[in-house]
């Protein structure tokens, strides 16, 4: 736990800088669409036809839609900032998990989130979660990977995602089912930590 709290320190600084990077390139390039479509408008002031006035109607509509986009994205980068932070501050490997499970919940107004280290190449414990009212808790659960849609270990290191998108109209097996109702999983998305090009959990 030591070595990931050591990570995650070193290298939240090269993570925000990228993070930034990809931010302003974002906004940079709604502002480049924003500035085309207000460039059109004014040559379509210029003619007086019915065609032209509905046209410029709805490239209005896209420009303030625009606008929309750009709000959502600054809100996000601001957030993400704010977990960024949180990480490069925290004190100790547990402070670093909650912190990190709670913000993510948060941000995406999530039921559950939570960090599963990995024991053995088939099973692991949950070491941090934020979970909402109502539902089972599985802190301190020791459960096989299978819960979050791979079998070991090893499945998890090779994809990015395991997702299940609806647990009632996926095929799943028996055991599995069995253990996503036990904690009223209703969909579930679960991505691989690497450490040191490895699978931590």
């Amino acid at each position: 736990m030591t070595t990931l709290f050591n990570s995650a320190n070193t290298n939240v600084s090269s993570s925000s800088s990228a993070f930034d990077h990809d931010a302003n390139s974002k906004i940079h390039l709604t502002q480049k669409l924003k500035n085309a479509l207000q460039s059109l408008v004014k040559d379509l002031d210029q003619n007086d036809s019915q065609d032209c006035d509905q046209f410029r109607e709805r490239l209005t509509e896209i420009i303030s839609l625009t606008d929309d986009v750009d709000q959502q994205e600054k809100f996000e980068q601001q957030q993400l900032g704010e977990i960024l932070e949180q990480i490069r501050l925290a004190k100790d490997t547990e402070t670093l998990l909650n912190q990190t499970v709670t913000k993510i919940s948060q941000l995406l107004d999530l039921e559950r989130v939570l960090v599963y280290k990995f024991d053995s190449e088939k099973t692991g414990t949950v070491v941090a979660e934020a979970l909402q009212q109502g539902f089972t808790p599985a802190m301190g659960e020791n459960i096989p990977p299978l819960c979050f849609g791979l079998v070991n270990a090893n499945h998890y290191q090779q994809v990015k995602v395991a997702a299940i998108s609806n647990v009632q109209q996926t095929e799943l097996s028996p055991y599995q089912g069995q253990l996503l109702e036990r904690f009223q999983v209703r969909a579930s998305l679960a991505i691989p930590i690497l450490l040191g090009g490895q699978v931590w959990g």
